[in-house]
């Protein structure tokens, strides 16, 4: 599944103004002592509006005050916001005063160890300095996955790697029983920091489960921080010796590639993640057929907050691939091999309350191949195959505006009305990429200056216009509210990473027109827009 990665620039005829801003707000201190005899009534008052009730508040502030982290800008913090493997190396390397200057002297132009951190993403000399001093490490193929979900088990295998090299305090303190970690590759690094000063906390602050493969959130993230650092400083005790570190590396492989945690009605939709199938383990008995997982470690974890009538589950890969999914609660396997005449599969149906552990699996053992997997709540049948029209009222058309309003309403702007003119100069754009075989922007002047989103699935038919849409609709994880459109309003520091969803939203715009054609392996859906959007230093 693809949707112009490479050339995800819209052509307005503006020109914008890119810059190498990082992708949260982060202020690195001078020192990591700045800060240290603020009481907590004075830095109350940077407080953001919506950790009120939160119970990591005063860490969030304290977090905040130290310069570790920062909110989007907006007066809100989004504690409940998973932190990405990239956003983590950024703030840990803030908390110990690493500088933008430190980072240049010593990393300088090291080439990255990471087929993925290319040189010039804004994370690259921070990713490529944590690598070099020994903070994390990537995965077997290479890769760091820089922009997925840090679990809570690899946050805490980062903190224990820099209490030992940075740290010298080493409180004596009983460590937690957790019942959820003993089997996990991280249970002696989470024990061990549960009694650092409880940086390793119950899941929630109660009950017995430190849940080692959710996504850490913000706010979790900025209390272990905190409590690691302030920890730190206190003497440590005479006859504290640290244990040998036993930790595997976090290569070593461990669950989840994305974990998701849905509901009814969630955005962006579809929640969409990546990953490497198969591993060294049959697939169950119970699944009727053969190939290989890793039992040990599922690729991912969806957490279903409220049950679903329907839910789709669509896997993408150049391999043939199969789908295994178990019910925590009830140990019940759901597997799933081919899918609509292809060698893809693709559950669809109800979903309990409850967690589920997902495998990707292929039949080559211990081979990996690169996946793609989309959630969606929209059953086929309800946004499938149209056939395209420049016709207001047909059912193209009333599916495409359906799915961009649903993203305007939600952010108060009012609904784009359908244009046969753009209709008409998409449809006949789609139809020369679909001829060329191609995906690349139009020049401005074929569309009179009108702005442009394209997106293409293969095969034909996988996925539906509104599945397309909500392909650019899922950029919404990155934007920024109430920034002017530039770098500095996505949290990857790059607005190339919003500008589809941005395009969507931008408020100036009224009408929409959209054009689908298919080549021999995809659907390319190209959609015009007027007046134009992303505009630089303008909000949208």
């Amino acid at each position: 599944m693809t949707y112009c990665k490479q050339l995800r620039v819209l052509s307005v005829g503006t020109a914008f103004l890119l810059s190498t801003a990082g992708a949260i707000a982060i202020t690195a201190p001078n020192g990591v002592a700045q800060g240290l005899n603020r009481s907590t009534t004075q830095i109350a008052q940077a407080a953001f509006s919506d950790i009120g009730d939160n119970i990591y508040r005063i860490e969030i502030v304290r977090a905040a005050d130290l310069g570790f982290i920062a909110g989007p800008g907006d007066g809100t913090f989004r504690p409940n916001t998973t932190v990405t493997r990239e956003q983590a190396v950024s703030i840990i390397l803030a908390a110990i005063g690493v500088t933008d200057a430190q980072l240049a002297a010593e990393v300088g132009n090291l080439p990255s160890r990471f087929r993925d951190v290319p040189a010039d993403r804004w994370s690259a000399s921070k990713i490529t300095y944590a690598a070099t001093t020994d903070i994390v490490s990537g995965y077997a193929d290479s890769t760091f996955k820089p922009t997925q979900a840090v679990t809570r088990a690899e946050l805490m295998a980062m903190l224990r790697k820099v209490a030992d090299r940075y740290f010298s305090g080493r409180p004596q303190q009983p460590s937690f029983a957790f019942a959820d970690t003993s089997t996990h590759w991280a249970n002696e690094t989470i024990a061990y920091l549960s009694g650092y000063c409880n940086v390793a906390t119950p899941l929630g602050e109660q009950g017995v489960n430190f849940a080692p493969n959710n996504g850490a959130t913000r706010a979790f993230t900025a209390a272990a921080i905190v409590r690691l650092y302030d920890c730190s400083q206190t003497a440590a005790a005479p006859d504290t010796t640290p244990p040998p570190d036993t930790t595997p590396p976090v290569a070593t492989p461990m669950a989840s590639y994305d974990v998701f945690t849905l509901a009814p009605g969630f955005l962006p939709d579809p929640a969409t993640g990546s990953g490497f199938s198969g591993g060294p383990n049959t697939v169950p008995n119970a699944c009727g057929f053969g190939g290989f997982i890793n039992s040990a470690t599922p690729d991912h974890i969806l957490t279903v907050e409220q049950s679903f009538s329907y839910l789709r589950i669509n896997v993408t890969s150049n391999a043939d691939v199969s789908l295994v999914m178990r019910n925590n609660k009830t140990g019940q396997y759901t597997c799933i091999d081919d899918s609509n005449g292809t060698v893809l599969p693709e559950f669809q149906g109800a979903l309990s309350t409850g967690t589920y552990d997902i495998w990707i699996g292929d039949f080559v053992q211990n081979q990996s191949f690169a996946y793609d997997i989309s959630i969606t709540e929209f059953p086929p049948a309800a946004s499938g195959p149209v056939t395209p029209s420049t016709d207001s009222n047909s059912a193209f058309a009333r599916q495409l505006l359906t799915a961009h309003n649903r993203y305007r309403t939600e952010v108060g702007a009012t609904n784009l009305n359908w244009s046969p003119v753009l209709a008409t100069s998409a449809q006949r754009w789609a139809n020369q990429l679909a001829s060329e075989g191609a995906f690349y922007h139009s020049a401005v002047e074929q569309r009179n200056g009108a702005g442009e989103n394209l997106a293409s699935s293969g095969p034909p038919g996988r996925l539906s216009v509104t599945d397309l849409v909500n392909l650019w609709g899922a950029e919404q994880q990155a934007f920024l509210p109430g920034k002017p459109f530039s770098d500095s309003a996505s949290n990857t520091g790059r607005w190339q990473d919003i500008g589809h969803y941005t395009q969507i939203i931008w408020r100036a715009t009224t009408s929409v027109g959209c054009g689908l054609a298919s080549t021999g392996g995809q659907d390319i859906l190209v959609c015009h827009y007027d007046p134009a959007g992303n505009i630089t230093g303008q909000v949208p």
